[in-house]
């Protein structure tokens, strides 16, 4: 089966010998963008992330908690973009360093809140770090490169009870009436 990069370049280049190039490379294009390959489903995974999403936000409006549910779906959300279809193993250990690895780029976000140099310093080591395993390959980068921006988002604001992780990511998971500069 060929990939849809070139499935995409064999149309467009069949459609340069048209009269009207562009609107044949238009249409081409635009045949490209819409269409659906049912075969990359995986209705299982997506239910199985789909649960593991949803059960904290459920628990977290039942233990009038919405805002700490919040936070752990989004971490569940992350994990999930780690998942695959491989052996339980190799996704198990994928997945737990991908939450280690969140769990790190919060902790680091937290502490570093309030002081904005070190905030954008942590970032931008924690990007190269994930640019880095990117380069190693897809497998290592699979898990490891939302972690940056877990990291930016969760020192956005600094710690309501210094120390605590937990309440600084439940505060920027709620939504501001004002910005910080």
């Amino acid at each position: 089966m060929a990939s849809p990069s070139q499935d995409a370049s064999t149309l467009l280049a069949s459609s340069s010998a048209a009269p009207v190039a562009h609107e044949g490379a238009a249409r081409v294009f635009w045949r490209v963008l819409t269409r659906f390959d049912s075969s990359k489903l995986s209705p299982y995974l997506a239910l199985r992330n789909s649960i593991g999403v949803l059960l904290p936000l459920v628990a977290g409006f039942a233990l009038d908690m919405p805002r700490g549910g919040l936070v752990v779906a989004s971490g569940a959300l992350n994990v999930a973009y780690s998942d695959g279809s491989d052996s339980y193993a190799q996704r198990a250990k994928r997945m737990l360093s991908s939450s280690g690895l969140c769990a790190l780029a919060v902790l680091f976000g937290a502490l570093s809140g309030s002081h904005s140099v070190a905030a954008v310093t942590i970032a931008t080591l924690w990007a190269f770090a994930a640019g880095m395993l990117v380069a190693a390959g897809t497998t290592a980068a699979s898990s490891r490169s939302s972690s940056p921006g877990r990291a930016a988002s969760h020192s956005s604001r600094a710690s309501p009870l210094p120390g605590t992780c937990a309440s600084s990511a439940a505060a920027s998971a709620a939504p501001s009436a004002s910005t910080s500069g």
